[in-house]
């Protein structure tokens, strides 16, 4: 939590430490058609590794508050904030024309380190000064964590997955990084998504889910990335629909790992 962005955070925003998303945030974005410059991203996570990436490499993004040192909660401000005026030709003359800038919209489920809720759970505000001490008093850090009450908070705070829900439900295809499928409130649309709605996606991650087989099985367009458990040399399988009994292998190579993957494949 806290402590992961105490000790990667700096270093990943001024650039001494490479991010591991930085490569594919880059060709994610510069590869946004100017009909849809929208890079959506939902994460579990509760750091901000993500917008110390994109602020590194000059990627604006929006994650549902407004600007300033403490921000609150409105998704059509965040989204406003993002639109530019430029001027395009038509024909013989220009027109002024608002469009949004290529960016990442950040859906961050389960809260952030830097998001804070009153004890009447009336007010969600944002305070980047405030991430790494203690909340002010009568105030509390807003996160999902684990544990018993998990479900509990997640019926409470709903209306953080809004955006997210749509977001997956108008998806046209999914690459899945190192997520373990642990959290039915969010992969279950997009489970809907991948097997009932035939959607293609990609799952890169170093460790193969359980249910995971089940899926591609019942899924037209689904491949997984994950890390050959064979003895021996280091070694990334490939499986997908077609070849579940007898997955392509590629020796030496750890494609499971996402600037490996971008760096060969993407």
């Amino acid at each position: 939590m806290a402590s992961l962005d105490q000790e990667f955070g700096w270093a990943v925003a001024t650039a001494v430490q490479p991010a591991p998303m930085a490569g594919l945030l880059l060709k994610l974005v510069h590869g946004l058609p100017p009909s849809n410059p929208v890079q959506e991203v939902v994460t579990p996570n509760y750091d901000m590794l993500i917008e110390h990436t994109c602020d590194v490499l000059g990627v604006p993004w929006a994650d549902g508050f407004t600007a300033g040192s403490t921000s609150r909660r409105d998704w059509e401000a965040a989204r406003n904030s993002m639109l530019v005026r430029t001027r395009e030709p038509r024909g013989k003359r220009w027109e002024d024309v608002t469009r949004y800038r290529p960016h990442v919209r950040l859906h961050k489920v389960h809260g952030s380190i830097n998001w804070f809720q009153d004890a009447d759970r009336t007010r969600l505000l944002r305070c980047d000064a405030r991430a790494y001490g203690q909340p002010p008093v009568g105030w509390h850090r807003a996160m999902i964590t684990p544990g018993r009450s998990k479900y509990e908070d997640v019926a409470r705070k709903r209306d953080w997955f809004k955006e997210a829900d749509t977001a997956i439900s108008e998806a046209n295809a999914f690459l899945i990084i190192g997520f373990g499928f642990n959290d039915d409130h969010i992969h279950a649309g997009i489970k809907k998504r991948l097997l009932d709605q035939r959607c293609p996606g990609i799952v890169v991650t170093r460790d193969w889910p359980p249910e995971f087989e089940n899926w591609i099985q019942a899924s037209s367009d689904l491949w997984a990335v994950c890390n050959s458990t064979a003895a021996g040399t280091p070694a990334t399988i490939i499986v997908g629909p077609g070849n579940l009994g007898a997955p392509l292998t590629c020796a030496n190579q750890n494609l499971w790992n996402i600037a490996d993957f971008v760096e060969a494949v993407m």
